[in-house]
């Protein structure tokens, strides 16, 4: 009988979780910086390269938090709409990536969102919501500009 092997988890994995804990725990503000990683990988008795943070998790994880706050709103609806544009959002992640480059940046612009929906503050979220897309779309507008600007100055000499 053929048994099927249960997944293995990497340390890497293990100290992702560790760290989504933390946050979550509120050890780790969201939105504040984590600490150093010499002290981060001290605190988790591991080396720095084990420690080196993985961009494309964090980027992930955020995504959950779209994805949870969806889930709040107890909308069907709209935690179909925000699980279809994230699905055809995350293929082509690494175009749009101005809005997130500052991590602080960014947090200030959804904080507003997470505020209110804890808060169940329902007209507070969509205002809130409203605002954060459309700076979002403005800034990644103004990036794509930005690179069709530059591109056509590498093409034309």
């Amino acid at each position: 009988m053929a048994v099927d092997s249960l997944p293995r988890r990497s340390v890497v994995d293990l100290l992702e979780a560790r760290l989504r804990e933390a946050i979550l725990g509120g050890t780790h503000k969201p939105g504040s910086l984590l600490p150093p990683e010499r002290e981060l990988a001290a605190g988790h008795g591991v080396t720095r390269t084990t420690d080196a943070p993985d961009p494309d998790s964090i980027q992930l994880a955020d995504v959950e938090v779209h994805r949870e706050l969806a889930r709040a709103t107890g909308n069907r609806v709209y935690v179909l709409l925000t699980n279809t544009l994230l699905n055809a959002y995350l293929p082509l992640r690494t175009t749009p990536q101005a809005p997130f480059e500052d991590a602080t940046q960014a947090w200030k612009r959804l904080a507003p969102v997470v505020h209110a929906v804890v808060d169940r503050q329902g007209e507070d979220a969509q205002r809130a919501a409203e605002a954060y897309l459309r700076g979002t779309e403005k800034i990644m507008l103004n990036s794509l500009e930005h690179d069709r600007r530059s591109s056509a100055v590498d093409n034309s000499g």
